[in-house]
């Protein structure tokens, strides 16, 4: 009878053992895991942006350029494209457990999302500075530790 309630103490703890690990498990993922893959992934989509618009966000445009309904169209979309992201920056970074935060890189990512947001206003305001453009571009790389683009 002991040998019995011996082996049923055993299995228990066990089973015990194994929910209380699951469930730590689960909250490292949730607070710790996932935060941090959805920050990063905010940054890989801006890198693809980034490279992938680089062509119209660098290029100048005149009123005339814009008159067209598709190159409107286009920048538009371009330009609230980039502005998201910025948005996405920031709440990403905010979600972000606080061992993975610091003043300077809090100071970073602000300045990144505002460059974004200045990267999304050029594109339909009245002009495009290219080489202003082209800065702002590397600067955002550089807060973000995205490596700048080999020309």
């Amino acid at each position: 009878m002991e040998e019995l309630s011996q082996i049923f103490l055993t299995a228990s703890l066990t089973i015990v053992g194994g929910v209380i690990i699951y469930v730590l498990g689960e909250v490292i993922r949730i607070v710790f895991i996932n935060p941090l893959q959805e920050f990063n992934g905010v940054i890989a989509r801006i890198d693809n942006k980034l490279k992938f618009y680089s062509n119209v966000i660098t290029s100048p445009f005149n009123r005339e350029d814009l008159r067209d309904r598709d190159v409107l169209d286009r920048v538009r979309y371009i330009s609230k494209t980039i502005r998201s992201l910025s948005c996405e920056l920031e709440v990403s970074f905010r979600q972000l457990n606080f061992c993975f935060k610091s003043k300077n890189r809090e100071l970073a990512i602000s300045r990144a999302a505002s460059l974004l947001i200045g990267l999304s206003n050029s594109l339909v305001g009245p002009n495009v500075n290219p080489l202003d453009n082209s800065k702002n571009i590397d600067e955002v790389r550089k807060l973000l530790s995205i490596p700048s683009l080999s020309t």
